[in-house]
């Protein structure tokens, strides 16, 4: 029957359960009018509630205890009384994936369940069918399971369970990812870098209207070369980053490049050439006059 006993339930509660099942044992066949097959001694000596088949506490004699139990529906309902908090965890746990508990319910709603499992079973007990209302619940999380409640994500890395709301990671351990970003030159910059290139090449400051057409030809090119930077994570079984391997950065307009456009753009203007030549001339006739530099 797949319901078991917490492993730390102490030699009295066993005893107590051992108690509960012998009292409600008929010791027959089962199928009377009224009657609950609640599995076999088997079934209740385990480690989790709707787990495998657990071994006898007889210590004495290991095979395991298959003789049938069975119960009034009345019985039944009050055996849900001596589960310890562990069972009932465990029972609600699978209501909820069978679909028939919400999550969040607690004991009051998984006794519910259990008194209308219960009355289901009694109907087959009367026919001398061994069906327990846990073998009923198990019906319906196999239905669920059948049914493929686990949706897996647009992105295809999580699948999250449609009953329980359990939500898990199935993508790669090591995963790559790129972001991409603009970093745009702020106005009192541009205008520094502008001022300074013109000043050295010109002899003089941008005018208004040539710092309006660098600060846009310098946007222009920003966006152009955005920054890129490659990032590989490790992540664990929940999606989670539990390390960074690797991370490189491309891309983007370096302090080099500003400078560069405002040269481009102070060496278009006609009086660059002029400039230049009375510059030329300027240090030639100094040199004449006072010298080479030592």
């Amino acid at each position: 029957m797949g319901v078991t006993t917490d492993s730390s339930t102490t030699s009295q509660e066993q005893s107590a359960l051992n108690a509960m099942l012998a009292s409600i044992t008929s010791g027959g066949s089962g199928g009377a009018t009224g009657q609950v097959y609640l599995g076999t001694q088997n079934d209740w000596n385990g480690a989790t509630l709707g787990g495998g088949r657990g071994q006898s506490h007889d210590l004495t004699d290991t095979r395991p205890d298959l003789s049938p139990h069975w119960a009034t529906v009345q019985q039944a309902k009050d055996f849900f009384g001596s589960w310890t908090q562990k069972q009932v965890a465990d029972f609600t746990a699978m209501g909820v994936l069978a679909g028939q508990l919400k999550p969040g319910d607690g004991y009051l709603e998984a006794g519910l369940l259990w008194d209308k499992l219960v009355s289901a079973a009694a109907r087959f007990g009367s026919q001398g069918q061994q069906i327990s209302p846990l073998d009923i619940l198990r019906t319906y999380t196999s239905n669920q399971q059948s049914a493929g409640n686990w949706v897996t994500s647009k992105d295809g890395l999580f699948q999250t369970n449609a009953l329980t709301g359990v939500r898990r990671y199935i993508g790669p351990t090591f995963r790559t990812t790129s972001a991409t970003s603009v970093n745009l030159t702020d106005p009192a910059t541009a205008k520094a870098v502008a001022t300074s290139v013109f000043q050295q090449l010109l002899g003089r400051d941008p005018l208004p209207g040539e710092l309006t057409a660098y600060s846009s030809a310098l946007t222009q090119a920003e966006q152009a070369n955005p920054t890129v930077i490659t990032t590989t994570n490790q992540y664990d079984d929940q999606g989670n980053v539990i390390a960074t391997t690797k991370q490189d950065q491309k891309g983007g307009y370096s302090a080099d490049a500003q400078k560069f456009l405002a040269e481009q753009q102070a060496k278009a203007k006609p009086e660059f050439g002029a400039t230049q030549t009375a510059t030329t001339y300027e240090n030639a006739f100094e040199s004449a006059v006072f010298g080479a530099p030592r």
